[in-house]
């Protein structure tokens, strides 16, 4: 290890655990979203999250490509009027 200098360790070391957290947040929400949905699809003896695929493992692939393609709605001026929160 003698041709890599502690400096170059210490920025590799700095660039990995900077990248650790957005990874380990997205991972942990991940799970914590198919849990819930598995938990309540048990409650509500749905199919999607608790049965459907590979442990019910592929809903969550399923609603990240519908949100990529989700179309945004933006309201008119007369309904935006109407909503005190929207303008």
């Amino acid at each position: 290890m003698s041709w890599i200098s502690p400096e170059l360790i210490e920025i590799l070391l700095t660039i990995l655990k900077a990248g650790g957290d957005p990874a380990g947040g997205c991972t942990c929400g991940a799970f914590m979203s198919f849990g819930e949905r598995r938990l309540l699809g048990l409650f509500q003896n749905r199919y999607g999250p608790n049965r459907v695929g590979w442990g019910g493992s592929l809903q969550l692939v399923a609603d990240m490509i519908k949100m990529f393609f989700k179309e945004d709605w933006i309201p008119n001026s007369r309904i935006a009027s109407s909503l005190p929160w929207h303008r």
